[in-house]
């Protein structure tokens, strides 16, 4: 296609945080920006090397830098700034670039907007905020979630929305074959999420002392890689777990060691993965892993049924240490052949529902049939 005829998108973000919700919006954004014309808008200064690999691509991102949670200045910048380039369509990442998405739709900057939920919620438990973002997509033109059980509770809640909804799974792109080995030393489980109370990580550190009053020596290691929340409430649960696992004498188990780039090498090197989250969408962490031939260890949460059965791994009651300890115990214990079993079984699925080709082509589609 000419370059002058190219479909010009707009992408929105909050900023390059190494997040789940950035990962896919720069995954995303390499592959649309093979077939239009890609623009980047970010509204907080945090980066990483997702923007060094979108700069390498040459895709323009621009920062409107907001001064406050409630800066009125800021959205007039950004009607000011997107008036003047004339995109045929804006796709938005998260609740907040959601909100200024539907801005641009309601005053008539942007012709066509796509919405990207990419969290959880559910009905009894909506604020009045949620409530208000959520009824706010009655001016999207599409709605999108990468979580089968999220499509299904937008439209529960929200029935209103139901013909706007589509479920478009995340994008990856695993080339190689590869092939799980037991740990010759001692077991490996490794979590990949950050630290947020909801995340579980003290629920992890009672399963670790259950662990060693239930079944005597501990022969695993745990290593946590992800961004270690400063808030307050996240801090104190953590350090909390830390000092209960000192109190035990088992402050060597866990390592919270934050964020690395090469994620995907740590969980190769890993035998399980364990995501104990209380909520999620379709956790990257989890489908990576799954990639990578890796057994699971999930919460019984979510979409965490449709990535396991039972078959690939387990999924336990995440409020319940003795369950998670269990399941734990189970895994460090299985032969070397059921786990390697295991591990192809999760790419053999994972293959199955997010076809690569297929992803990128319901995008297109999307978005093809939205400017039209």
């Amino acid at each position: 296609m000419n370059e002058s005829n190219k479909i010009k998108i707009l992408l929105i973000i909050d900023s390059f945080n190494v997040g789940g919700a950035q990962r896919q919006f720069a995954a995303l954004a390499k592959e649309l920006n093979n077939y239009y014309k890609v623009e980047i808008i970010a509204f907080h200064p945090h980066t990483s090397y997702l923007e060094d690999e979108l700069n390498y691509l040459k895709i323009p991102i621009k920062r409107i830098l907001k001064r406050s949670k409630y800066d009125i200045f800021f959205i007039i910048k950004l009607i000011q700034y997107v008036s003047k380039l004339k995109y045929n369509l804006a796709i938005s990442f998260l609740d907040t670039p959601n909100f200024y998405n539907e801005v641009l739709k309601i005053v008539g900057v942007v012709p066509k907007i796509i919405v990207c939920q990419r969290s959880a919620y559910f009905k009894n438990k909506l604020t009045i905020r949620k409530k208000i973002l959520e009824y706010l997509h009655f001016f999207a033109d599409v709605i999108t979630s990468n979580s089968i059980s999220q499509v299904e509770r937008i439209g529960d809640c929200f029935p209103f929305l139901i013909k706007k909804i589509f479920y478009v799974p995340n994008l990856y792109n695993f080339q190689n074959d590869y092939q799980l080995k037991k740990s010759q030393d001692n077991f490996r489980f490794i979590v990949v999420s950050n630290t947020h109370y909801y995340k579980n990580p003290f629920k992890l550190c009672e399963a670790i002392v259950v662990y060693k009053k239930k079944y005597g020596n501990i022969n695993f290691s745990i290593d946590w890689y992800g961004n270690i929340s400063t808030i307050k409430r996240d801090m104190d649960l953590l350090n909390n777990g830390i000092e209960l696992l000192k109190e035990e004498g088992l402050e060597g188990i866990i390592h919270f060691r934050g964020v690395i780039k090469d994620i995907y090498s740590k969980i190769k090197d890993a035998d399980v993965l364990v995501h104990l989250s209380e909520f999620e969408g379709c956790p990257n962490s989890v489908c990576e892993a799954m990639f990578l031939k890796k057994p699971l260890l999930l919460s019984n949460v979510c979409d965490h049924p449709y990535l396991t059965s039972n078959r690939n791994g387990y999924l336990f009651n995440q409020t319940n240490p003795e369950d998670i300890a269990e399941k734990m115990y189970t895994m460090v214990n299985m032969k070397n052949c059921d786990l390697i079993a295991m591990g192809d079984l999760s790419k053999e699925l994972i293959e199955d529902l997010m076809d690569r080709k297929m992803i990128i082509n319901k995008w297109r589609q999307l978005i093809e049939k939205t400017v039209k």
